[in-house]
């Protein structure tokens, strides 16, 4: 309920604020578990703002479809119809996933770029043996899949893989 009462002021107290709109009415929906179609009704208020606002936000985009795709499973609806939301937001999820190991990837490089760059014979030996252990750790234990694959954890993506595979073996 005092989620429910918070969601509802904060649309209230500031309705051009869109991005606190979408995200309030995307956690009603999911505050409405036990009424699918009122959680549904939400649902698609938040895409609908969220495809008006910023259509280019495929984060919130993922995250309202994969919403919807659950709403529809829960209320029985036709395979085609889950499917077609849980499809879409598993596409900006791959789409958000290559964007997003470039950014990381370049990080990497500049990483390295700049311990090379302070990795000179000015330093002392103790600084060479920090920038050479951070030089390493940089080549070799970070690894863009695995942090994507992280992001994807946390955000529930699995599931959504787990619920397209089931889906479209029955």
């Amino acid at each position: 309920e005092r989620a429910i009462a918070f969601c509802e002021k904060a649309i209230r107290d500031e309705p051009t604020n869109i991005p606190r709109v979408v995200h309030s009415l995307n956690i009603l929906g999911q505050t409405y578990s036990q009424d699918f179609r009122v959680a549904l009704d939400y649902f698609e208020q938040a895409l609908k703002l969220q495809s008006e606002y910023n259509p280019n936000q495929g984060n919130v985009l993922a995250s309202i479809y994969n919403n919807l795709g659950f709403a529809h499973r829960r209320l029985q609806s036709k395979k085609d119809v889950i499917m077609k939301y849980y499809e879409k937001a598993y596409e900006i999820y791959q789409q958000c996933r290559e964007l997003e190991k470039e950014r990381l990837e370049q990080i990497r490089q500049i990483l390295i770029e700049f311990i090379q760059a302070a990795h000179t014979s000015e330093h002392s030996n103790e600084y060479n043996t920090i920038f050479e252990e951070l030089l390493s750790n940089v080549k070799t234990q970070q690894d863009s899949v695995e942090d994507l694959d992280f992001w994807a954890q946390t955000y529930h993506v699995n599931i959504l893989k787990k619920s397209l595979s089931s889906q479209s073996s029955h």
